[in-house]
């Protein structure tokens, strides 16, 4: 089993509460708040709960259900305005037991060829890890890195990872540093490099975090914002 956590910020909807529930069932009367997060389909869920509400949940009018369906997560008897009141930052835990699908890591990738792609390396690079094949999953994983930024920053498929770093560095992307510590850590294959020091499981631990916030980074926010097309 394994634990993930997602910060509820993306609200695309807002129902009030309804006080008239003649003809009505309960979680319509109670009115909700719809979020959406885009990784959220991949993960095969076995339990998921709201963590990060308001301590006195009843006198602040906020539950804890909720229902989740596909990358969209649905909380019942929950207000914006409470929330602004309290201060809270809520966030939604989930236990899985693993990935379902892998394309659906990478929804914000295009062209579709390319996300089919990332998804079958990001698939190999897991397994690696597991079996601790440092090397290994630093190749294929910087190679993942790449492909997100060759989709995000909308590059031509023939630019070098250098190039999409140091673009990505001249629009405040902040895993840019990482990314050429990632891109040093994978010349690593080549024979010449056979005086430097071979990747380490915490090399490899650092690679891991680093694609995890690429994956869930609000690249559509980014792209509304224009920093996309410096």
């Amino acid at each position: 089993m394994k634990t993930k956590i997602f910060p509820l910020k993306n609200l695309i909807e807002e129902v009030p509460q309804s006080y008239d529930i003649e003809n009505k069932d309960l979680n319509d009367s109670l009115g909700y708040l719809l979020y959406k997060i885009p990784t959220l389909s991949a993960y095969a869920i076995q339990s998921s709960e709201l963590d990060g509400i308001p301590l006195y949940a009843e006198e602040a009018s906020v539950g804890s259900y909720h229902e989740i369906n596909g990358d969209l997560i649905k909380w019942f008897g929950a207000s914006s305005m409470s929330l602004a009141i309290h201060g809270s930052q809520p966030y939604l835990r989930i236990n899985y037991i693993g990935i379902k699908d892998y394309q659906n890591l990478f929804s914000f990738v295009e062209p579709a060829d390319l996300r089919l792609r990332l998804a079958e390396m990001y698939e190999e690079a897991e397994e690696s890890f597991e079996n601790k094949l440092w090397l290994s999953y630093t190749i294929i994983a910087g190679a993942v890195c790449e492909g997100i930024l060759l989709s995000v920053l909308n590059a031509n498929k023939s630019a070098k990872f250098s190039r999409l770093i140091d673009k990505a560095a001249s629009i405040n992307i902040s895993q840019s540093e990482t990314l050429n510590k990632v891109r040093e850590h994978r010349n690593i294959i080549h024979p010449g490099k056979y005086d430097k020091p071979n990747i380490s499981r915490p090399v490899a631990m650092e690679l891991k975090i680093l694609i995890d916030e690429l994956i869930n980074v609000d690249w559509s926010e980014k792209s509304r914002e224009g920093l996309l097309d410096a």
